[in-house]
């Protein structure tokens, strides 16, 4: 909108001069400018700068390093592979992993690529990738970290992994309520489905990054607000990493009604089939009355809020002194429990559904889960 302004303001002044200043002879005649025109050059009705704050949009590029590099070649996974052993970097990189690092780096480095959005699914390693991408680029280019999330549970997991991992990337931990990130070279969005939002429009702001790097297992709103970037990458999705084993087989179970009632009488059932288990609801009103039913016959659960300990309660839930968490959306996001055994998936949009049944689907002793 500001450039068209600009041009807006550049073609009138460039007609006002021509048909106002110019003398246009013919034969021995010349016409003066017109009083009207003099008087529409010499006003200040179309000085839009009175009326809107003018500021170039077309600025200088910030990924200016591929010119000033020489020459930066494209890599491959063996390269990544030698960089991992000789950074001493404690990982065992999936072949998808490694794919999408690669992927990644190449897009940056010889396409002058400044974001993307890196689709992988839960459970698939996604705070790896990304770490690993920050780290190429920190010793190729010197760049440092931004990493940023909705969550505080994701923020912590991510300084420990960097740190009990080796891999040394020291990003600057930042919420995306933060009023007043600092500015760095990467910003990297995890769970950056809520990347369109007024909060995270603030964090770019601030920060000024020269790469963008946004993660996701699932990149849609049921909103359908648009999330910006250049590049797609994308390797495999939930079904390929089941059959390749990196995701765990599950038993697929519907349910007629779901109300707090039909679902508590389906999990006391069978409670030791289902194990540990986790249980989404639409409301708050509906979680308390599924507690007192599991209550009533003995099974000890846990509400989870944004107001309760949560920390506190997946601890419990690990160690084995609670069998059920209700919750009704605080779970879909940041829970990584390898032993959790059942998830209850109320009915949602597509990404809500994906992300809670994703909760279920690592790895743990060969156990087939349930959803």
């Amino acid at each position: 909108m500001r450039f068209l302004l600009h041009y807006l303001k550049y073609l009138v002044n460039k007609f006002l001069r021509y048909s106002a200043c110019e003398k246009i002879k013919d034969g021995n005649k010349s016409r003066q400018p017109s009083k009207a025109g003099d008087t529409m050059l010499n006003s200040q009705a179309i000085n839009l700068s009175e009326f809107f704050e003018i500021t170039p949009i077309i600025q200088t590029p910030k990924l200016s390093l591929l010119k000033s590099q020489p020459e930066v070649k494209s890599i491959d996974i063996q390269w990544l592979r030698d960089f991992i052993q000789k950074h001493d970097i404690q990982i065992d990189t999936r072949d998808y992993q490694e794919r999408i690092v690669v992927k990644a780096i190449n897009y940056i480095l010889v396409e002058g690529v400044t974001s993307m959005m890196i689709e992988s699914a839960t459970g698939s390693g996604k705070t790896i990738i990304g770490l690993l991408i920050c780290k190429v680029l920190q010793e190729l280019l010197g760049y440092n970290t931004n990493w940023c999330t909705m969550r505080r549970n994701l923020l912590t997991q991510a300084g420990e992994k960097d740190k009990e991992m080796n891999f040394n990337v020291e990003p600057e931990l930042v919420s995306m309520f933060d009023a007043n990130p600092k500015e760095n070279d990467i910003l990297l969005v995890d769970e950056a489905h809520h990347d369109s939002t007024t909060s995270m429009a603030n964090v770019h702001s601030k920060t000024k990054p020269k790469i963008i790097i946004l993660l996701s297992a699932t990149p849609i709103r049921a909103d359908k607000a648009t999330i910006f970037f250049q590049k797609s990458i994308k390797d495999s999705g939930i079904r390929a990493l089941i059959r390749d084993g990196w995701l765990s087989q599950f038993h697929h179970f519907t349910i007629d009604e779901w109300t707090p009632e039909e679902v508590a009488k389906c999990y006391l059932r069978s409670p030791e089939k289902w194990g540990k288990s986790c249980v989404f609801f639409h409301k708050y009103e509906q979680c308390l009355e599924f507690q007192r039913l599991l209550s009533n016959a003995g099974i000890e659960s846990e509400l989870v809020t944004a107001k309760t300990n949560r920390d506190e309660q997946l601890k419990r839930f690990e160690k084995g002194e609670i069998d059920v968490l209700v919750n009704m959306m605080i779970l879909t996001e940041g829970f990584d429990c390898p032993a959790l055994e059942t998830v209850f998936v109320r009915d949602s949009y597509k990404g809500t559904t994906i992300q809670m049944g994703g909760r279920v689907l690592r790895l743990y002793e060969g156990m087939v889960k349930n959803i």
